[in-house]
């Protein structure tokens, strides 16, 4: 709102600066951990307590529950009870479960193989780079439950993310190219691993069966209304293998890149 001064003249209000957000200057626990995993004593600066826990211990446990049950299974009370150590004694090491899950998803993905890199053609790098993780999703088939961080900040997929970068640096993209296209390689990986997991599942129901598809659902499909189905229906096209297809969709996407850098 303007003002008025002395001498009768209107002066414009300055408005009010904004001053950014202050960051802080160390990084939280859980990165620090992250980082230092596998050193032995660095990687948690709270050590061993009475109970003989540290967080290597903790995210190894973490990793088993979830395999065996999912991530939703996961709590810290019932990893403690898995440890046989108390709730409190696990906080010590981890501040809260969302942060335990990030160092289980980094400790799950691993670092990506080196023979990634090793050829000149970048088709066959990005290949290579779906090819592994999605080896690591169907070790892991909860990492497609855990929540994509929006910066990576811990270094097993920092160094998945470098891979692919690299891989896809010889195409002429721009980084921000290059990074959605990474997006969307890593997106086709993990729902055909989520796809692969409900198959999985499918199949254990019915065990002894190819086809994925539920014989009584061929009787809701009718022609008038879904012909395109009643034919994919026919074909028994929704068998295991081609849920389990990561080429076709992974080739599609490569081409695609390929198309964007000739332009």
């Amino acid at each position: 709102m303007p003002t008025i001064d002395d001498a009768g003249t209107t002066q414009p209000t300055t408005p009010p600066t904004t001053q950014p957000a202050t960051q802080p200057a160390t990084p939280p626990r859980w990165v620090t951990t992250a980082w230092t995993l596998g050193d032995g004593q660095r990687a948690d600066a709270a050590g061993h307590d009475d109970a003989g826990l540290n967080a290597e211990k903790i995210v190894a446990a973490a990793i088993e529950l979830a395999d065996d049950e999912g991530l939703a299974a996961l709590s810290i009370r019932k990893l403690a009870g898995r440890l046989g150590a108390g709730t409190m004694a696990a906080y010590r090491h981890v501040d809260s479960r969302d942060d335990l899950v990030i160092l289980m998803v980094d400790t799950a993905l691993g670092a990506p193989p080196s023979q990634i890199l090793k050829t000149d053609a970048w088709r066959e790098r990005v290949t290579r780079w779906a090819v592994a993780i999605s080896k690591r999703y169907a070790r892991h088939p909860w990492l497609v439950d855990a929540p994509v961080a929006g910066f990576i900040a811990t270094p097993h997929r920092a160094l998945w993310l470098e891979y692919i970068l690299q891989s896809l640096q010889p195409t002429g993209l721009s980084m921000r190219q290059m990074l959605e296209a990474a997006l969307l390689i890593d997106g086709h990986a993990r729902s055909v691993a989520s796809l692969t997991r409900a198959v999985d599942s499918e199949s254990g129901a019915h065990e002894g069966s190819q086809n994925v598809t539920p014989p009584w659902l061929a009787a809701l499909f009718t022609d008038d209304r879904y012909p395109m189905l009643v034919r994919v229906l026919s074909l028994d096209a929704f068998d295991e293998e081609s849920a389990r297809d990561l080429a076709f969709g992974l080739d599609r996407i490569i081409d695609g890149i390929a198309a964007l850098a000739a332009r």
